[in-house]
């Protein structure tokens, strides 16, 4: 038996999965049954089947597989970032109704609490207005009143959670911190429009050291998350959309769009 090593950086790892239903575009839903490789397998193909069960054959190195149906079933029962109007707010996924002849028509319905309480508040939102980011989570800090609470939210979940999180600074030089939220310090200052508002964090970084950050200096914080964010499209400026459908070429399982 021979033993090859390989470089990492000279390979793409992709995640595929019979039976998931994969979105190349709007009106083409494919169905992934097989993958065959060649003799040296090297090389080979991926075989789908539409909704009127017709085979599609696509090579395997020509295809960039895109984001899947499955992909989103897994948000039901979970937390789910939501951008609306530049703020991101954290909401839980209660269901996903999918349609497999109407991509169009797929609903995710979305509220923003996980309790059952009657005060709550429940969005659905078509597949088809939406933009879906899987995974990544990024979020600006932004010290003013309107994302005060969205702040604190933000970093007491970080906290709870215990993700890995990269903080990028503002700064020139050794600008990103990685590590783990260990406490949110507040101002206890009396005026009300900034009272209790996070002024530093600690973290245990990847070294196992702690640190205190301003969150004057912290640009944007990034972590990943098994579901990911949903934006609408309305709330998309052009130039953003340009850069998403340019990504969606790219690398289609990195956005839904």
């Amino acid at each position: 038996m021979i033993i090859e090593q390989l470089n990492s950086s000279h390979y793409t790892k992709k995640e595929v999965n019979i039976g998931d239903h994969y979105i190349f575009s709007k009106k083409k839903l494919f169905k992934l049954n097989c993958i065959k490789f060649d003799e040296e397998h090297n090389n080979g193909f991926f075989y789908f089947s539409d909704k009127l069960n017709r085979e599609i054959k696509k090579p395997i190195k020509k295809t960039k597989i895109p984001f899947s149906v499955e992909n989103l079933q897994t948000f039901v029962g979970n937390e789910v970032f939501l951008r609306k109007r530049g703020v991101l707010e954290i909401t839980y996924c209660s269901s996903f109704n999918a349609k497999e002849e109407k991509l169009e028509e797929y609903v995710i319905e979305l509220k923003d609490s996980f309790n059952d309480d009657e005060g709550y508040k429940t969005m659905a939102l078509k597949l088809k207005e939406l933009l879906i980011k899987p995974k990544n989570i990024q979020f600006e800090m932004k010290k003013n009143e309107q994302n005060k609470d969205d702040t604190k939210k933000i970093l007491n979940w970080i906290l709870k959670n215990q993700v890995r999180t990269y903080f990028y600074l503002k700064k020139p030089v050794n600008n990103i911190e990685i590590g783990y939220l260990q406490n949110i310090f507040h101002n206890s200052e009396q005026d009300e429009k900034i009272k209790n508002f996070p002024l530093s964090i600690e973290i245990r970084t990847i070294f196992n050291e702690f640190k205190k950050i301003d969150l004057d200096i912290i640009e944007f914080i990034n972590f990943s998350f098994n579901t990911g964010i949903i934006q609408l499209k309305s709330e998309t400026s052009l130039f953003s959309k340009i850069g998403y459908h340019l990504l969606k070429k790219i690398k289609p399982q990195k956005i839904y769009i």
